[in-house]
């Protein structure tokens, strides 16, 4: 499920009902949920008021079915909706794999499968990038071996890997899962550091 109903259970009464509010651009499923909260609570719907709330359901199910021409292939699914589930972005894993290398975007991918439950996926999806990591640094090494020079080398076989973690997400993430983008500085923060880190031992040659 894209929204997690125990997120929505931890929010008052009042703020529940911004959700049943059709100028607002939450979920359906975050509506629903919301509704049934509200009843839990022993909030009382009259005929009317329940029909309209089923109704704005539907019709939110119905757009969410269809994709916005705004939103480009990448971020096909994601929305702003603070009740839905927060994922890095297929963009972001892609990004971080062909910078940082693919152990960087496999563990990113790991990450999201790992919050849908999907562990020994995840699991799977790090081996990946570890060996694909081991046999991208031994085949460069033995192309320098053999003095064979391909411009920007490493990030095509970077770029290699990270199609393959694009279609890993397709595979094991429903196509019309929607999600939050999650915040990147945290990744991107250790990324850079140790980049530098790698950098600076090259320079002092250690």
């Amino acid at each position: 499920m894209s929204v997690k109903k125990s997120v929505l259970e931890k929010k008052t009464t009042q703020e529940l009902y911004q959700y049943l509010n059709a100028k607002n651009s939450f979920l359906s499923e975050a509506v629903q949920y919301a509704f049934e909260i509200l009843q839990s609570r022993g909030e009382n719907f009259d005929e009317h008021e329940t029909e309209r709330i089923k109704a704005l359901i539907e019709e939110r199910e119905q757009k969410e079915n269809e994709q916005p021409a705004k939103q480009t292939y990448w971020d096909k699914n994601a929305v702003e909706d603070d009740s839905a589930m927060p994922l890095y972005s297929q963009r972001v894993i892609w990004i971080f794999s062909v910078l940082f290398g693919v152990i960087t975007g496999s563990i990113l991918l790991a990450i999201n499968l790992a919050k849908l439950n999907q562990k020994k996926t995840a699991f799977g999806v790090v081996a990946f990038g570890v060996v694909y990591t081991t046999f991208q640094v031994i085949l460069s090494e033995y192309l320098d071996k053999i003095n064979f020079i391909l411009t920007g080398r490493t990030f095509l076989l970077s770029a290699l890997g990270a199609i393959v973690l694009h279609y890993s997400w397709e595979k094991f993430i429903p196509t019309d899962f929607k999600y939050r983008k999650r915040a990147v500085w945290l990744p991107a923060l250790i990324c850079v550091g140790l980049a530098s880190l790698i950098i600076f031992a090259m320079i002092k040659g250690y």
